[in-house]
């Protein structure tokens, strides 16, 4: 579509045109000997410029706030989508044992993770549920925070963090123990497009565990306590 813009500009002019040098143009309004429109109160030349624009003369400044406006609005509507866990967590953290095993029957990852987060404030008495995860190879998937990273082993690439270990890591957070001397811990990794990720690993002495081992020692672990932390 093509469309008009006007441009004013306004420039200094002195006035020494006389009533008898001085015209009417079609539109009304008073010129002077060279045919520029003036204001007859300040005796300023009116400069008015029609440009015909077929859309691909906008300036670089308009065209660059009108994509940071648009990326603006995407993001404030993915902010508006945007799950919000915490109420997801209080609200699991008020249910009971029971329900909280009926929705971990069904639950995607997303939401084991949110229940496990739940068990977690609830102390002592979430433990046997976190613990009945220890088998979940699922790669652990989080609402609205950053992922968290497994390190498996030396020379291959962090990896997306199992359920499994992730449910160990937060027993041992929570117990204080260390089954067979296994210790957790964390290391910050910089990537090109999340920033600071958290990257977690196991460690055995000197060698860093595979989550296969981790998996094992932890569920050998829990088989010989469990009583100590489920009903009679």
């Amino acid at each position: 579509m093509i469309t008009k813009k006007l441009l004013l500009n306004s420039v200094g002019l002195v006035f020494v045109a006389s009533c008898s040098n001085s015209s009417t143009n079609s539109a009304g309004q008073k010129v002077d000997s060279q045919g520029r429109a003036y204001d007859t109160r300040t005796g300023r030349v009116i400069h008015v410029e029609v440009v015909k624009d077929n859309g691909q003369n906008a300036t670089d400044a308009t065209q660059k706030a009108n994509s940071e406006f648009l990326e603006i609005f995407k993001k404030k509507k993915q902010w508006s989508k945007m799950p919000d866990s915490a109420k997801l967590i209080r609200g699991f953290r008020e249910m009971s044992l029971p329900q909280l095993r009926s929705e971990l029957a069904v639950a995607n990852e997303e939401k084991t993770v949110m229940i496990i987060e739940a068990l977690k404030q609830r102390g002592e008495t979430g433990i046997e549920l976190i613990a009945s995860l220890l088998n979940d190879t699922r790669r652990a998937a989080f609402a609205d925070r950053l992922p968290i990273f497994w390190y498996e082993k030396k020379n291959q690439p962090p990896e997306l963090v199992e359920i499994r270990v992730f449910a160990a890591s937060y027993l041992a957070e929570m117990l204080k123990v260390k089954p067979q001397g296994v210790l957790f811990d964390y290391y910050d990794l910089q990537t090109s497009d999340l920033g600071s990720v958290k990257v977690l690993y196991a460690l055995q002495g000197e060698y860093a565990l595979s989550k296969d081992d981790l998996s094992e020692i932890w569920s050998q672990w829990w088989s010989k306590f469990k009583s100590d932390f489920t009903a009679n």
